[in-house]
């Protein structure tokens, strides 16, 4: 398991860079996360295209989330006299794949429960067709919005109030809205960063890289010596 944060490693990559090279341009902390961000969502999603499983440790969880009584047109003025249950709050994006999103679980909040049956939006007409699971509460997401909805098949589900929710998220921060039920937040840049032990030396090479090969090239020569002469600017916040 690993336990390295976000900060640790934006620290490592401004403290490595500051001895290896000048630098020109401002490097903030900010700058340095959005290319970790970046990466680790290209080999995660690397990983799942091959059939990797989803490891547990760059699955996040964002706790307990409230559910809503919506009318199943979403339409202005328009009434379809048919309702679904959906999140109150809009889910963070998770990692773009070939095949499937990567939300590793909607259910109960009862962790040890059994989840929902997760099914792509183009099924939901068809669910009540099929005998074996028609029984079972079924979880989807729309593309033109965040939401999660649920169809229930008897009156007792619909009196559902919360939902658990998992997954792989393009960005971690977003989790940060998020709480757990003691009140605390589902992430901050101090909380183990979602990603494989595997993860952690090549993003950081790859990182360091990006910004020393970036101001190798456009090194000039500030003083006529024929030589690249550049200073070292870096900001820590």
């Amino acid at each position: 398991m690993t336990t390295t944060t976000l900060n640790e490693l934006v620290y490592s990559v401004l403290n490595t860079v500051r001895g290896r090279t000048a630098v020109t341009e401002l490097i903030t902390k900010e700058l340095v996360a959005y290319h970790i961000r970046n990466i680790r969502a290209q080999l995660i999603k690397q990983d799942a295209n091959r059939g990797y499983s989803a490891d547990p440790y760059i699955i996040q969880d964002l706790g307990c989330l409230d559910l809503e009584i919506v009318d199943s047109a979403e339409c202005c003025n328009v009434d379809s006299d048919c309702t679904v249950l959906r999140t109150v709050k809009t889910i963070p994006s998770t990692i773009e794949m070939h095949h499937k999103q990567l939300i590793t679980r909607v259910g109960p909040t009862d962790k040890t429960a059994m989840p929902f049956d997760w099914i792509d939006y183009a099924r939901v007409p068809f669910i009540g067709k099929n005998k074996f699971t028609k029984d079972r509460i079924k979880a989807y997401q729309m593309s033109n919005n965040g939401h999660i909805y649920l169809i229930t098949p008897n009156f007792t589900a619909r009196g559902l109030k919360k939902i658990n929710v998992q997954g792989v998220f393009e960005n971690p921060e977003d989790a940060s809205t998020f709480t757990n039920c003691d009140g605390s937040t589902c992430y901050n840049d101090d909380s183990s960063y979602p990603i494989k032990s595997w993860m952690i030396p090549t993003i950081t090479k790859m990182v360091i890289d990006m910004f020393v090969n970036q101001q190798s090239q456009a090194g000039v020569d500030s003083t006529n010596n024929a030589k690249t002469d550049v200073t070292l600017q870096t900001e820590v916040n």
